[in-house]
């Protein structure tokens, strides 16, 4: 007796719940709690692995898919390859909240087969995400109807130093006039870097700016006379009073201005939410609307605004997020050889 209320408990405790592709459950066996447990996981992960691989590939889906890097770090930047010899077309794709539209390659940029078609993204990595496996969704068009794929991309932990520097008081305690001049500045900074558009103005590969070592890397936690204040949002390239510098690539002048800390400052638009930022310039040569072009001298170096000498504060912006310049010249950059002394 007591065996079998032992063996209705188990019955009981342990039902089978198949999954909604097994119709006859009549021949499922009994089995130990701890067994059944298992059985039941491995048939629900099954399940879902199935449900996936059916609403992410499709049918016929064939596609090949690349991330460079493999596995990006925080501040970094991603670029997302799509090649397909079939009648696949990416349209866009949702990362963190925010929804991206692909483009078709520009020449060069990916070595693919005469047959086959190629579309990119690139994808910002905020300095604060958090490190780890995050999903992105691709969506694509296929033979009139919309297929989602699941790719996940894991972020690595990056440790950037700190700097400490010292300046004049008036640089890090402003009075009100002041403070207000600033925050009107990168407000209309950010404004001018808002509107994006799907032409792009760009083509391989990016050149730096200044020939030059970088003297101060993204990301650098600084210290201004004992007071912290927000990680360095560029990079800054020695150079003297004077030097040439140069476009990074081709685009579109969006804003020059003198501002407060970042003193006369240039930024650019090469298309697609994809920006370069030039600052502390003694000259400048371009005004707003006006079209450049890659290597065209657009000002000289200096050390105007919040500078403790002269140097080029070079910064990317993409949709919206600073990244490191350096991540921009590995994924897309003719010569990627600058160091840190």
């Amino acid at each position: 007796m007591k065996l079998q209320k032992k063996q209705k408990s188990v019955k009981k405790h342990c039902h089978y719940c198949p999954p909604p592709f097994i119709k006859n459950t009549s021949r499922i066996p009994t089995t130990p709690y701890a067994t059944c447990y298992l059985w039941n996981l491995c048939c629900l992960l099954l399940y879902w692995a199935v449900m996936l691989a059916s609403s992410a590939w499709g049918e016929g889906l064939n596609m090949h898919i690349k991330t460079s890097p493999p596995q990006p770090g925080q501040g970094e930047a991603i670029l997302l390859t799509i090649t397909s010899t079939f009648d696949n077309t990416p349209t866009s794709l949702l990362f963190q909240g925010k929804t991206l539209n692909f483009q078709p390659c520009p020449r060069d940029l990916e070595p693919i087969s005469p047959e086959a078609t190629c579309y990119f993204t690139l994808l910002p990595i905020p300095l604060n995400m958090t490190p780890g496996s995050h999903n992105i969704t691709i969506h694509i068009s296929k033979a009139g109807h919309m297929e989602s794929l699941i790719v996940p991309v894991h972020i690595i932990s990056k440790h950037y130093p700190e700097e400490h520097l010292t300046v004049e008081q008036k640089m890090v305690e402003f009075p009100e006039e002041t403070l207000t001049r600033i925050k009107e500045e990168q407000q209309a900074m950010v404004a001018a870097m808002s509107h994006e558009t799907n032409l792009i103005y760009w083509t391989p590969w990016f050149h730096w700016p200044v020939s030059s070592e970088i003297k101060s890397p993204f990301g650098l936690r600084r210290f201004f006379n004992g007071q912290p204040r927000a990680p360095h949002a560029g990079i800054d390239l020695k150079g003297a009073v004077g030097d040439p510098v140069r476009a990074a690539n081709n685009g579109r002048v969006i804003f020059v201005k003198d501002c407060y800390l970042s003193g006369n400052t240039i930024i650019i638009d090469h298309g697609y939410g994809l920006y370069s930022i030039y600052c502390h310039l003694s000259k400048t040569y371009v005004t707003p609307e006006e079209e450049v072009q890659k290597d065209q001298i657009i000002g000289e170096v200096g050390k105007t605004g919040r500078a403790t000498g002269a140097h080029l504060h070079w910064g990317i912006s993409l949709h919206g997020v600073r990244i490191d310049p350096q991540s921009l010249m590995r994924l897309l950059g003719g010569h990627t050889s600058k160091s840190i002394p």
